[in-house]
């Protein structure tokens, strides 16, 4: 971490939260919660270019409020700086990586 602009208060924060939220996630609505939530943003509309990104950024945006982000992280870091704790965060915590659907089974499999 001492490479990232982050400071470490505010990665604490974030990773806490976000593993607050995964796990709360999981015991509501199952074990394969994360994999369901891949396919439903695979099959939608909308036009994702890059997976692995958008869990990431849905998790930030769901685990802590946009006040807090604003305040915190963008008075000194830019997407890029928050992006890369992102990555280390999702890392720490073995989240799944989405880089490739094709691991996320449709519901006809």
């Amino acid at each position: 971490m001492s490479s990232m602009k982050i400071k470490p208060e505010h990665y604490a924060t974030v990773k806490l939260s976000i593993e607050t939220l995964i796990k709360s996630f999981v015991e509501t609505h199952g074990s394969q919660a994360l994999d369901r939530y891949a396919l439903r943003l695979k099959d939608s509309k909308a036009q994702v270019r890059d997976m692995q990104k958008r869990f990431r950024w849905d998790l930030l945006y769901t685990a802590v409020s946009s006040n807090w982000i604003c305040d915190n992280l963008y008075s000194y870091m830019d997407d890029s700086h928050i992006d890369t704790a992102l990555r280390s965060i999702v890392d720490e915590l073995n989240l799944p990586a989405y880089e490739s659907l094709s691991t996320v089974k449709t519901q006809e499999q």
